[in-house]
């Protein structure tokens, strides 16, 4: 990775961590599992005077141990150095009580409260009589990072919220934790085409390797033996996307890696924005600098079927126009999918029943139920056949964060991101500016959204203000069509509603008024004349009460809506015509439709481009309520003149899909392990003497000094059967099954429940013993529901 290039520069490095990181880092690791050791203690003098000391190591013993010395004082931790470093070398002996064979030892040294907080780091080796070397402080490590070309990222938490990676000369090192003691190293990369894409794009790239931690060990320790002096350690497997703003990392503890092998899932990812601009970075990308330099370097691997995916994946769905396929070989560690379709994306709404993004999210929570067991999200990148970059990414929940007691979420779905590509955004910018007829462009507002519209209002063109009306009534018409449930369009209920909305509602100008006049006092008290008044509008719902045939009470309405009107006196007339409790939406409220959202946001901007005392913002009033007030007098819409139509956009087909070639089955290859990079060297690191003692001279003279040994792990006999592997697929189907017995026996609970409720309140004599059986009913049917959720949870944890 050139260090030349500006999307990977850092400016300001030291600023950058000097004034915040210290405190990012000196937060405990949530994973830590430390090992306090009480004989280790310390403390001295009384009051004031009071010091002391403690020991804790990262709970397991390889060859490099990770430990952390807490010091208590009224004495800043840097004033207190050489004693608190002494008390780290006297401190050995007890560390080796536990850890025997342990050769260095990574030390933190934290203090009482300084601002900013810090913390120091520095080693203690056997070779060198445990004599502490390399002290640095936490902000001079990631100073040292940046300055090394590392760039910062979103960590995995809980370990870590900062992280940082490099690439370079074909290695890839990512440094992590809050104390930056975890390390993953990779110089095997693969990369991933889509080739039934003309031309073939890049799907995604795989990097494999190892990780090695220390002072995140679980609990019972770390690994039956150590590797590069880690007690903790494994192999990862790391999914990169460039167009991502995150990628996610399948690692496997304490063994190498195998194409097949998952554990856990940790995450990295882009910082965000209000990080770049509080660190002084400039804006990139971790997913697009990492593939910039994987292509820099042409090293990819070709060796296996897992590493030849992209060439050979079946579709999961397919039809003529449309293919749906896995994006990655591990699908439900990923729950990542590719959309292929053949309709260009400016019309695949069109195409796909009116509704691209539901009829794709419906598709893809179908697959991963049917593959994979209890998903929770699925995320699906969408392409026309044969282009090279994507239209659009959508990411989906298809499962509530509360199960239903009695199942019935299998058709549950929300669409929970959408992030546009380049092409869908300037499509959406073309659209924004061509939705109400062709963008003017030589004209006051012009520049502005909507401004077609607000330019012919300051115009005073009512004829044109009527054709951009009719426009808008005709998609409020195509949306109402839309959203109506199938088979009622011919009531004649709808058909009245759809009558009146034609003639009557759908007047965009009197809905651009009533938006101007609600936010009128954004532009504050300046532009605000004598005389200028506040009127509030309410309305309060009214109350309904209702008793039943048992008698039975409820209380319904008194909701209370309002919404104040700040205004001059000239605009009181048109207030009181187009004013109303509701106010005026936000501009940008998803239930506004694309005209009125464009015409809202012009409204907002104008505020900001223009004074409110401004010629062009006087006349554009004027004409605004003179001409509202003739809609309102005179309603309804002129067709637009084919010279004022929206622009049109053909729809094209791309050529048909491609065959798909048969996947080949080659066993997967085992992934050569590495080993970490060293922290980069601090300038001018600080050295303190310390003495050595009688105590630890002992421990180094009797102390072994080769690798950890032990037995390798168990293997089954020969020829004993393996378990029967049972399928994502076999699995959720069971769970699917017990959860509907179980639905079918509480629900025949909640019937009998029901019957015995109806009979009690009848046999009531009085309201007090009604009110007590309602009572009783109620606490049965939560004790039902209470049971039907555990049996739920029980039933998906045991499968």
């Amino acid at each position: 990775m050139p260090d030349t290039d500006k999307r990977r520069a850092v400016s300001g490095s030291a600023r950058f961590f000097t004034t915040f990181a210290s405190c990012l880092l000196l937060t405990a690791s949530v994973g830590r599992a430390d090992v306090f050791l009480p004989e280790a203690a310390k403390s001295s003098g009384y009051g004031p005077t009071r010091v002391g000391y403690s020991l804790a190591y990262s709970g397991a013993c390889g060859e490099t141990v990770g430990a952390s010395i807490s010091y208590m004082s009224r004495t800043d931790i840097s004033d207190a150095l050489p004693e608190a470093l002494q008390y780290a070398r006297d401190s050995v002996p007890h560390l080796l009580a536990k850890c025997a064979e342990v050769q260095t030892v990574i030390v933190d040294l934290r203090g009482s409260a300084a601002s900013p907080p810090l913390f120091y780091r520095f080693e203690m080796r056997r070779t060198d009589d445990w004599a502490p070397t390399q002290l640095a402080r936490n902000v001079d490590l990631a100073d040292a990072l940046l300055q090394s070309g590392y760039l910062p990222m979103q960590g995995p938490l809980p370990i870590s919220r900062y992280s940082y990676v490099r690439w370079r000369d074909g290695r890839l090192d990512i440094v992590y934790g809050n104390r930056l003691h975890g390390r993953m190293a990779a110089t095997h990369v693969e990369k991933k085409m889509i080739t039934d894409a003309n031309p073939p794009r890049v799907s995604h790239y795989v990097v494999r390797g190892n990780w090695y931690e220390i002072g995140n060990e679980k609990p019972d320790g770390g690994c039956p033996t150590s590797r590069e002096g880690y007690a903790l350690w494994g192999s990862f497997s790391m999914t990169l996307s460039p167009w991502s703003d995150r990628f996610d990392v399948q690692r496997r503890s304490c063994a190498d890696h195998e194409s097949d092998a998952r554990d856990e899932r940790i995450m990295f990812s882009n910082l965000m924005g209000s990080d770049l601009r509080q660190f002084g970075i400039e804006s990139f990308r971790i997913g697009e600098v990492l593939t910039e330099g994987f292509e820099a370097s042409g090293r990819f691997a070709e060796d296996s079927a897992a590493e030849n995916f992209a060439d050979t994946r079946q579709p999961l769905h397919a039809t003529e126009n449309l293919r749906i396929y896995p994006r990655a070989p591990d699908l439900c560690a990923h729950a990542d999918l590719d959309a292929v379709y053949r309709i260009n994306s400016e019309q695949r709404d069109s195409a796909f029943g009116g509704n691209y993004t539901r009829t794709i999210g419906g598709l893809a929570r179908r697959i991963i139920n049917e593959r994979c067991a209890n998903p929770l999200t699925v995320s699906v990148t969408n392409y026309r056949n044969g282009d090279a970059e994507p239209w659009d990414r959508m990411s989906f929940q298809i499962r509530p964060d509360r199960p239903a007691p009695f199942g019935g979420d299998e058709n549950y779905l929300s669409l929970i991101d959408h992030r546009p590509g380049k092409a869908a955004k300037a499509h959406d910018e073309w659209l924004a500016r061509n939705v109400l007829g062709p963008a003017c462009t030589d004209g006051v507002f012009c520049d502005l959204p909507g401004g077609r519209y607000l330019n012919a209002v300051y115009r005073g063109d009512l004829d044109a203000i009527r054709q951009m009306d009719y426009l808008y009534a005709q998609s409020v018409n195509e949306f109402v069509g839309t959203a109506m449930p199938a088979g009622e369009s011919n009531n004649p209920i709808n058909q009245i509603f759809g009558a009146l909305l034609n003639v009557e509602e759908i007047q965009l100008l009197k809905d651009a008024a009533n938006k101007y006049l609600y936010s009128y006092a954004a532009w504050g008290e300046s532009c605000l004349d004598p005389g200028a008044q506040a009127r509030t509008f309410i309305h309060v719902e009214p109350v309904i009460v209702e008793t039943d045939e048992w008698g039975v009470t409820t209380t319904s309405g008194g909701e209370r809506y309002e919404a104040t009107y700040t205004l001059n006196p000239e605009f009181f007339e048109l207030r009181d015509r187009v004013g109303s409790y509701y106010g005026a939406r936000n501009s940008d409220d998803v239930r506004n439709l694309p005209e009125k959202a464009q015409v809202y946001i012009g409204i907002v901007q104008m505020k900001n481009a223009y004074g409110c005392r401004s010629d062009e913002v006087k006349q554009f009033e004027r004409q605004l309520r003179e001409l509202t007030a003739r809609v309102l007098d005179d309603p309804g819409t002129i067709p637009p003149t084919t010279a004022n139509l929206p622009p049109s956009i053909e729809r094209t087909m791309a050529p048909p899909f491609a065959a798909v070639p048969a996947a080949e089955s080659i066993a997967a290859t085992r992934i050569a392990m590495t080993a970490p990079a060293d922290l980069p060297a601090v300038a001018a690191p600080a050295v303190i003497a310390t003495q050595r003692t009688a105590t630890a001279t002992a421990a180094v003279e009797t102390g072994r000094t080769t690798s950890t040994a032990t037995s390798p792990a168990t293997v089954a006999p020969a020829g004993t059967p393996a378990p029967a592997a049972t399928s994502p697929l076999q699995r959720q189907q069971k769970i699917n099954a017990e959860l509907a017995e179980a639905g079918q026996r509480y629900q025949q609970e909640m019937v009998e429940l029901n019957a015995a409720m109806q009979l009690a309140i009848r046999d009531a004599g009085t309201a007090e013993a009604r009110t007590a059986a309602m009572a009783e009913y109620q606490e049965k049917l939560t004790d039902i529901q209470r049971r039907a959720l555990e049996e739920t949870q029980r039933i998906r944890q045991q499968n």
